[in-house]
């Protein structure tokens, strides 16, 4: 089911004039996250590489807008009317919401699997697949005061230009960072297939 997805809106003139006024900011300063003020949505504004023109970004993590893991396709009409209120708080303007692109868009499936060793076993076992394959992988972790890397070793990741996939014990994940751990998080072994902007154009383009 899908977990969470990365869209972009070009910002017109008086999309920036609104936020200044209402932000009581200059131009230069727009760039930057605005935060979650709606649960769920993180909106950042940023420019465009060789344009100069600010455009805004916006993550939505459904399971944290919705709070609750099942997702359905009739949770969609609620989502989109929560965007729409996102692009009227910030920029003025609901309408802007149609003409935004898809950059991301991540696929989640999770199994309960209560043993921590079996949930590890797993995670071992993909690990040694992709060796197999020779596919690019890599170990998540953190730097510690030393600044030396401490892999978590809950987390395989393999990506490319276009798919990015990874396997994870879901609550491990919370505990080593110290969140909240939700109810349809407990015991998760997941699996999470991210398709990346190359792969999204890919699909667009086989549509037309």
């Amino acid at each position: 089911m899908i977990h969470t997805f990365r869209i972009i809106s070009d910002l017109e003139v008086q999309h920036v004039n609104y936020m200044k006024e209402k932000y009581r900011i200059e131009t230069y300063e727009l760039c930057g996250n605005f935060g979650s003020i709606f649960k769920g949505v993180e909106v950042c504004i940023a420019k465009q590489l060789y344009t100069n023109k600010l455009h805004a970004s916006i993550v939505v993590d459904l399971p944290v807008m919705l709070n609750r893991g099942e997702i359905t396709n009739a949770d969609f009409p609620f989502v989109t009317k929560t965007l729409e209120n996102v692009f009227e708080c910030f920029f003025g303007d609901k309408n802007l919401f149609q003409k935004h692109r898809l950059m991301r868009i991540d696929y989640r499936y999770d199994v309960i699997v209560e043993s921590k060793e079996h949930r590890d076993a797993y995670i071992d076992l993909f690990e040694k697949s992709l060796q197999k394959k020779g596919h690019l992988q890599r170990k998540l972790g953190r730097f510690n005061v030393k600044r030396e890397f401490v892999e978590y070793g809950t987390t395989i990741e393999h990506k490319n230009k276009s798919i990015k996939s990874m396997i994870y014990d879901k609550m491990a994940e919370r505990i080593i960072k110290g969140e909240k751990v939700e109810t349809y998080e407990k015991n998760v072994l997941r699996f999470e297939v991210a398709l990346l902007v190359d792969r999204l154009y890919y699909e667009k383009n086989q549509m037309d």
